[in-house]
């Protein structure tokens, strides 16, 4: 229930005032995706915690997410899954060892 109230304030802010301010966002997927795709995939606590984390290091991921074109613009590459690696991967994979395997890989 916590979780679905959050995924619809999210769903609200991304089409009312995201509607109005415009897209800024300089992350694939935008903050609000990363957002509603991380509660959809972990539930509302460790989905808050990871779009809480997502906010405060946005600009250090831009020194080491991979750069992908979205709409004919330039967005730094940081999906949920990459985030999620220290209980999936648990010891068998560090964050930038995962960035730089997704930046090599072909679509």
């Amino acid at each position: 229930m916590p979780g679905r109230l959050l995924w619809l304030g999210v769903k609200g802010f991304r089409e009312t005032i995201g509607a109005v301010d415009g897209d800024r966002c300089r992350m694939a997927p935008t903050c609000s995706a990363y957002s509603l795709q991380a509660i959809e995939t972990h539930g509302f606590f460790m989905g808050i915690l990871m779009t809480v984390d997502r906010l405060l290091h946005e600009m250090d991921e831009m020194e080491l997410a991979p750069v992908v074109m979205v709409h004919g613009d330039a967005r730094f590459s940081d999906p949920v899954s990459a985030n999620d690696f220290w209980w999936n991967n648990a010891g068998q994979l560090d964050k930038q060892s995962f960035m730089s395997n997704l930046a090599t890989q072909e679509p």
